[in-house]
């Protein structure tokens, strides 16, 4: 069992490597913690000196007088592993290696990378790295990265985390978050996540309850299975989490017939809908992530319909920010007649509807622009008030920021922004005040959208009852892909509705069985070797009387004993009209259990919009994904919940019809039940 509190906020730290160069790794390990005033102790150990940056050297690990919480290795790869051993025989509880040269390079650096493992883990130590850049601990001021970021500008301690497999990432996020005074209170490298992984430091961070925000770099996820956990305990901590990939994952391809392969094909594209789904944030740029997780960490008690307020010298930005929040589907409501009055009596220049055009008379009236933030805030109409900083180069001196903070710092309970282009200095006096920044419209209201989604989402998922724990056999195995006749006659018997119907064995049958179910029909070619039977003109559709029946079953015939001649059946049904739904589960050989939904029909592949979430689901999570009104989604959830009892890898429905009556009326089904299963009928 990991005590997580000496790897967060360390006391001890021996660097092993460590330099009186300034600039080489080693000193940099040592230079920026005593630099920043780390109050814990740092073992410098090197056998050629006695001092480095005015701090006693030890000549080894074995010289040393008490057990480290950390030991950081700055030695060239060959000498590695003898430090890790040492390490261990000092009781240390923690090792973090900044080496290269290891499972990134070669057969020779892969085996010594397993040989850390085998050596930390005897020695019951974590290991961060190999290939790592370090670990910062903001709060407790201990820089133990060597990252030249440190020597520009330190983070400012704040309630986010940043844990990156790139180093680079790492760098570019700590860098962005000091220039608008996002306050850092960790960053971890993983590097080769030999032994530590970024999802179990998120799932740690999680439990731990210390930060309100984490950001995720991730280029190769390596434990899937821990996935679904690590998102889960982030959402039941109610902590804002933004992932930003790069690269691929090594999700592994489902083997299946059913449309369902192909749709899920783009591993990062599904990574990224379970990643939202659960609650986090998707990011596809850095300023993205980072706009996302300032008004998460600064705002976290926004309602799911933000009402959004801004106060503006220009009416033209004020346009902007209309265009924009309409584009972001946030609400700018007008202020009410009273309010209005009541900011008109002192400024009578001003167009106080919302947008708020103060106009430029403001600058001779500068006591106004406080009491139109006031009263903007006091009328309870809005709930983040942002403000345009039209001179933000001019650094914290600027009236009209002053104004801000001062409005900002008297009312803490109330939620702010600013608009512009800021100076250092002026980013972090605002930040410092509680106020968020943006340079775009579009950046403060997306941002603004995705925070409020994500946090509806998180609370939604930490609700959720658990499903089966994804394995790495799930799914797998020898499989049967029923027929269309075959497969809706389980999901009728498992409760779901399905378009009534009928199979004929020559044209004049087809017409008693169209007679029966009233025109008009559907008629389909059904075998097993053809699944996707319209690809292959298996289906007519809008057959209004007996010759079109008998015309359709003929030319479906043809079909049939050209593509399949030994094992075809024509099935009729009613044409059922209404909205088309694709819908799917899945049992997804790493992810576990997946559902899927989006437009349905044939261009299904094409389209690019199904969304996955891991299942079950209910009513709430379909209207989530979906956007459907309440007896749809109720009508799908039932589908959904039906689909869930079937012995199968693979339930694809594809078109599901939403009908005016609430109904979701199965027209087409693809189940792949596995061998053995019991779900053969």
């Amino acid at each position: 069992m990991t005590d997580w509190d000496p790897f967060f906020e360390p006391r001890v730290i021996a660097v092993v490597g460590a330099s009186a160069d300034p600039n080489r790794i080693g000193g940099r390990l040592v230079r920026y913690s005593v630099e920043s005033g780390f109050t814990g102790r740092i073992i410098p150990v090197n056998p050629n000196r006695e001092e480095v940056f005015g701090i006693r050297t030890r000549p080894s690990l074995a010289d040393l007088d008490e057990a480290p919480d950390w030991v950081v290795v700055a030695l060239p790869r060959e000498r590695v592993t003898e430090a890790v051993e040492q390490a261990g025989r000092a009781g240390a509880r923690n090792v973090s290696v900044v080496a290269a040269g290891f499972a990134e390079t070669d057969d020779a650096g892969r085996a010594l990378q397993q040989r850390l493992t085998e050596i930390a883990g005897r020695h019951g130590m974590r290991l961060l790295g190999p290939n790592s850049n370090g670990f910062m601990d903001v709060a407790g001021r201990a820089f133990f990265a060597f990252t030249p970021v440190i020597d520009s500008a330190r983070p400012t301690p704040g309630d986010l985390a940043i844990v990156t497999q790139s180093a680079a990432v790492g760098t570019y996020l700590v860098n962005w978050c000091r220039r608008i005074g996002l306050g850092v209170r960790h960053w971890f490298h993983t590097g080769n996540e030999a032994d530590i992984t970024a999802l179990e430091l998120a799932r740690v961070l999680a439990e731990r309850g210390q930060v309100r925000g984490i950001a995720l770099s991730l280029e190769t996820v390596r434990d899937l299975e821990d996935l679904h956990d690590t998102l889960r305990a982030l959402a039941t901590a109610g902590i804002a989490t933004a992932v930003l990939q790069a690269g691929t994952s090594t999700i592994g391809r489902l083997a299946s017939q059913a449309h369902t392969a192909a749709l899920i094909g783009d591993e990062n594209d599904l990574l990224g809908d379970l990643i939202a789904s659960a609650g986090g944030y998707p990011a596809s740029s850095i300023a993205g992530l980072v706009n996302f997780l300032q008004v998460a960490v600064d705002h976290p008690a926004l309602p799911a319909d933000p009402r959004l307020g801004f106060v503006s010298t220009s009416g033209g930005v004020g346009v902007l920010m209309a265009d924009a929040a309409e584009t972001n589907g946030i609400t700018m409501p007008t202020l009410s007649a009273p309010v209005q009055e009541r900011i008109r009596g002192y400024a009578p220049f001003s167009h106080p509807a919302n947008p708020v055009d103060t106009t430029a008379q403001v600058i001779n009236q500068p006591e106004t622009f406080p009491r139109i933030l006031r009263d903007c805030v006091d009328s309870g109409e809005i709930d983040l008030l942002a403000v345009f900083i039209a001179h933000g180069l001019a650094g914290a001196g600027d009236r009209t920021l002053q104004r801000l903070v001062e409005a900002a710092t008297s009312r803490p309970d109330a939620a702010f922004a600013a608009l512009g282009i800021l100076s250092a200095d002026a980013a972090s006096a605002l930040r410092d005040a509680g106020v968020s920044t943006f340079s775009e419209p579009m950046d403060l209201t997306g941002a603004l959208r995705a925070t409020v989604d994500a946090a509806a989402r998180r609370a939604a998922f930490a609700r959720r009852a658990a499903g089966p724990r994804p394995t790495r056999d799930g799914g797998t195995g020898p499989t049967t892909l029923l027929d269309e006749i075959a497969g809706k006659r389980l999901l009728r018997e498992a409760g779901a509705t399905v378009a009534p119907g009928g199979t004929a064995a020559d044209a004049q049958e087809a017409v008693r069985v169209a007679t029966d179910l009233g025109f008009p029909v559907v008629a389909k070619l059904v075998s097993p070797g053809m699944p996707h039977k319209a690809q292959h003109g298996g289906v007519r559709l809008h057959l209004w009387n007996a010759d079109a029946v008998r015309a359709a079953f003929d030319a479906l015939t043809a079909i049939g004993r050209r593509k399949t001649p030994d094992d075809f059946t024509i099935l009729l049904e009613r044409q059922v009209t209404g909205v088309e739904l694709f819908v799917a589960r899945i049992r997804h050989p790493r992810l576990g259990p997946l559902v899927g939904i989006g437009p349905g029909g044939s261009d299904v592949e094409r389209s690019g919009a199904v969304r996955w979430q891991w299942g079950p689901v209910g009513a709430a999570e379909v209207r989530a994904v979906s956007g459907l009104a309440d007896a749809h989604a109720d009508a799908v959830a039932a589908l959904l919940a039906a689909m869930e009892t079937i012995p199968a890898n693979t339930v694809e429905v594809n078109p599901v019809f939403l009908t005016d009556d609430g109904q979701a009326v199965v027209a087409d089904a693809l189940i792949e039940i596995r061998t053995g299963s019991g779900g053969q009928p």
